[in-house]
This record gives structure tokens, C-alpha cells and sequence, in this order.
């Protein structure tokens, strides 16, 4: 209840302007924040505003970035182990399957390419290594009976590994 006197149309002013500059700073703060981006070392980052991948890679360190409209996607230029299950027949149609290790990485010169035409690091393994490595060793698996898939382990690995 307002006393005699009293405007007490003066105090909703006063705290909606103190509502709005506490939102007004919590914006900024956010939006400044939200500007850094870190790559972190043994990456790149690829640059994508609105959702199109642009030709700038970002390096290792701390970056600039504006928060609506540029987003980065991190990607891993360091050598990764991948370990894959394959299944292959020997010359005299006996199953043959083993664990293949991939030892593979990103060029750092074409993280953007890579990214934009085959997509991130586990994409890569799912599409293009998996059913290479897969492909590649029932070729090699192919050309010895099972006997000789235990002696001439090291032949067949130098097989699999040319092709791929």
C-alpha cells in the first residue's frame, strides 16, 4: 500500500532496468566467452560459418571466432591406432579372420577436404578404413592355403599393407 506522498510507479522502472542490465551483462559475458575457441596441440580446426565449411584451418592455440554463426570442428592430426575385425577365406575356402591394427592420421593440409568430403575421425574408420582393411585382406587371405597362413604370417602382412 503507497503512502500519501509516495510514487510508487518509481520502483518497477528502477528494477526492470536492473533486470535488463543484468541480462544485458549476462549476454555479453556469455557472448565473449563463447567467442574462444582452443585447438588443442596434435589438432586443427575446421571452420564451418552457417553450417558451410570454410578454407581456413585453424592451428594449434587459442582463436577468435564469432559464436552464432562460426562453429569448428576439432579434428585429431595425430597418428591413431584403429583395431579391426576381419573375416576372409584361405585358398582352400577355410575361414580366416583376425584382428588387423591400423596405424593411420590426417594430413594437416587437408583436414578441411577430408572433413568436408568424408566427415569426422570416426566416420573415416566406419566408411573408408573398416571395409578397405576388409576388402584388402580377403584378397591376401585369398592367395594362401590355411596351412601357409601361419608360416608366411609376415608375407601376408606385407600384402595387406601395400594395398593398403
Amino acid at each position: 500500500m503507497a503512502r500519501v506522498g509516495e510514487d510508487s510507479s518509481s520502483e518497477v522502472p528502477g528494477i526492470v532496468v536492473k533486470v535488463a542490465a543484468v541480462i544485458v551483462a549476462l549476454l555479453v559475458v556469455f557472448g565473449f566467452f563463447g567467442c574462444w575457441v582452443t585447438i588443442p596441440a596434435g589438432h586443427r580446426g575446421v571452420v564451418m560459418h552457417w553450417g558451410k565449411v570454410q578454407s581456413q584451418v585453424l592451428d594449434e592455440g587459442l582463436h577468435i571466432t564469432c559464436p552464432f554463426m562460426t562453429s569448428v570442428q576439432k579434428l585429431s592430426v595425430r597418428v591413431d591406432k584403429n583395431q579391426i575385425k576381419a573375416n576372409g577365406a584361405s585358398k582352400d575356402m577355410q575361414t580366416v579372420t583376425t584382428d588387423v591394427a591400423v596405424n593411420w592420421h590426417l594430413k594437416a593440409e587437408d583436414v578441411q577436404k577430408v572433413f568436408q568430403t568424408v566427415g569426422n575421425e570416426e566416420v573415416i574408420v566406419e566408411n573408408i578404413l573398416t571395409p578397405a582393411v576388409n576388402e584388402v585382406f580377403k584378397a591376401a587371405c585369398s592367395r594362401l592355403a590355411a596351412p601357409d597362413i601361419l608360416d608366411k604370417r609376415m608375407q601376408l602382412k606385407e600384402d595387406v599393407d601395400k594395398s593398403l
